[in-house]
């Protein structure tokens, strides 16, 4: 056959998508033609199409060797390198296709989502803005600047983006997920909601959007009709393990016995080492817990726990790392540029998760200056940067102080401060405060044994904070906060109120006077009773804030000892005085 054969043959071939007979057919023209690129790009196509990306880079780097010019030979290697995880090296490769041929939509693609992996999100921005300028009507282009923008802490740019991406996939239920979600971190439940109920219209039993839609109705403290949401995706999905999950926390006590069987007969179907199963094995233990049955639930928060560590280990040594670099990074007393304050300011409150950061919310949010705002945005640029060690200086801080300011929710005339009480906020308090010098900090301290446990059992979101699943890991985490928390105080004096949890609930109106006092707020009645002001709340302590103030939770961990043993053991007591306590 000649080569003009041999080609048409392997390209009719490919695009047919019979890749068995493609590569056996690019595979021996090769031998015949040695020096043609094509056969082995189309060899390397054929292999990536069958799962084999690692073969196939040899193939895409020969035809490069005999073309360097051969630019889909060189967007290929970027996605195959990509889609083995070597993702610095697809960059490089990108970057050259890109200005091999500028003209080419998919290189930009691939090249935005490469640096998207790499943290380098504006590198990642620039190149999908590039997309959507060659391609306005694509729609992977439009989603892609979308969620760069949103990687970038530009909320309002993102709704714009998804909502620009929906006008060209009107039936995309996804691209609904992604405005909700955002609409909720804004605030802005009622118009969430709309867009949820649309995405039902369009599909009524998908269950992403029936578990958003029992989100926010639960998060708005509707309690009962987040309950009928999560039961009617049962009705399609028995199995469904994050509504289980839900009732679980959510039921009446009378409906439980009910819905606990259900949970535990699910459980018992569910395969190992999943997060579905561990779903449903907090969601039996919670269940449990709330029978009376104490040992039963002990025994499967010890299940939950033990299937999240094995699916998401914790990372001893990056965390390690990260604290370091941030200790280094203000080794000494910081002095804060003097500037006119802008209103609203923010109130920062940090702490561990479970420790009391969202109860201290709702006291402010009680207030009728004060907007909470809920867990606000790390800027992913500063996490980048302390991760790498790169700079983070005077520029930067601005620009992460432009982007906060200009995505904050929607707030009334009249609003003098927001709160921001993302808890992991205590590892980048001298570049918050460098970029908000009147800023006010509250940290929650709370006795440790007691928010571990509270930790122990609850399953974070989508099983964030890896390290609340192992005890000595939470140990090791709890040591590098109240380390960071130590340094924080000697270089930042004056401008951290602690303020202890069991105060606060031993009697809620000292603490709420002694909270506006810190933030230069008039107290007003209504912060002492911040169950009746509590507006969305998106934590795991949504329903307890709902309740009046109380102190059942202090001392909890007394019934726990043996449990808490390894946890307890591996805490530093010169961070940790109230071990001393008793």
């Amino acid at each position: 056959m000649s080569l003009q054969s041999d080609i048409q043959t392997a390209l009719t071939l490919t695009r047919q998508g019979n890749h068995k007979a493609a590569l056996k057919a690019a595979k021996s023209a090769m031998k015949k033609h040695k020096g043609h690129p094509l056969f082995p790009n189309l060899a390397a196509v054929a292999l990536c199409a069958a799962g084999k990306e690692r073969e196939a880079i040899p193939l895409y780097r020969k035809a490069l060797e005999l073309d360097p010019s051969f630019h889909d030979a060189r967007r290929n290697l970027g996605l195959a390198l990509t889609a083995t995880g070597q993702t610095a090296k697809a960059e490089t490769v990108l970057a050259k296709a890109v200005q091999q041929q500028p003209q080419d939509v998919s290189s930009w693609l691939a090249l935005a989502s490469a640096r998207r992996s790499l943290q380098k999100f504006t590198g990642a921005r620039t190149a999908a803005a590039e997309a959507v300028r060659l391609a306005p009507q694509n729609l992977q282009a439009v989603r892609l600047l979308a969620e760069a923008e949103e990687d970038l802490g530009e909320i309002n740019a993102a709704l714009s983006g998804y909502r620009s991406a929906l006008e060209l996939a009107p039936g995309d239920i996804c691209l609904r997920h992604c405005i909700a979600d955002l609409l909720i971190y804004q605030l802005q439940t009622d118009e969430a909601l709309q867009v949820l109920q649309q995405a039902r219209s369009i599909d009524p039993d998908n269950t992403q959007t029936l578990s958003r839609i029992g989100s926010l109705l639960d998060s708005s403290g509707l309690r009962d009709d987040a309950c009928a949401v999560y039961k009617e995706i049962l009705k399609s999905d028995p199995g469904y393990a994050n509504a289980l999950l839900q009732l679980s926390l959510a039921l009446p006590a009378d409906q439980v016995a009910e819905t606990q069987e259900t949970a535990e007969a699910v459980l018992k179907k569910t395969p190992p080492k999943t997060l579905d199963r561990a779903s449903l094995e907090f969601a039996a233990a919670h269940f449990a817990r709330r029978a009376g049955d104490l040992q039963k639930a002990q025994d499967l928060y010890r299940c939950g726990n033990k299937t999240v560590a094995q699916l998401l280990p914790y990372d001893r040594r990056q965390q390690t790392q990260l604290s370091q670099e941030a200790l280094s990074r203000f080794p000494e007393t910081a002095v804060l540029q003097t500037k006119t304050a802008q209103e609203p300011c923010p109130i920062y409150i940090i702490g561990m998760p479970r420790s009391g950061t969202t109860l201290t919310e709702a006291v402010l949010g009680a207030h009728p200056a004060v907007i909470a705002a809920g867990e606000r945005r790390i800027d992913e640029r500063m996490v980048a940067a302390l991760q790498s060690g790169a700079a983070f200086g005077a520029e930067e801080v601005k620009e992460m102080y432009r982007v906060t300011r200009e995505n904050l929710p929607p707030m009334p005339e009249g609003t003098r401060a927001y709160v921001d009480k993302m808890p992991e906020n205590f590892r980048f308090l001298g570049f918050l405060l460098q970029a908000n010098p009147q800023a006010k900090v509250i940290h929650l301290r709370r006795d440790p044994r007691d928010t571990a446990l509270s930790q122990w059992q609850t399953l974070f979101a989508g099983g964030a904070l890896p390290y609340t699943y192992d005890l000595r890991a939470m140990a090791h985490r709890f040591n590098l906060y109240a380390e960071l928390m130590a340094h924080w105080h000697r270089v930042l004096p004056g401008r951290i109120l602690d303020l202890r949890y069991e105060d606060l609930v031993a009697d809620i109106q000292s603490g709420s006077r002694l909270i506006a006092s810190h933030c230069w707020l008039d107290w007003v009645p209504e912060m002492a009773e911040p169950h009746r002001h509590t507006g969305q709340v998106l934590t795991a302590s949504l329903h307890q804030v709902r309740e009046p103030v109380h102190a059942r939770s202090v001392r909890k961990w007394e019934q726990h000892l043996e449990t808490l043993a390894p946890f307890i053991s591996e805490l530093n007591p010169e961070l940790w005085p109230e071990l001393r306590e008793g």
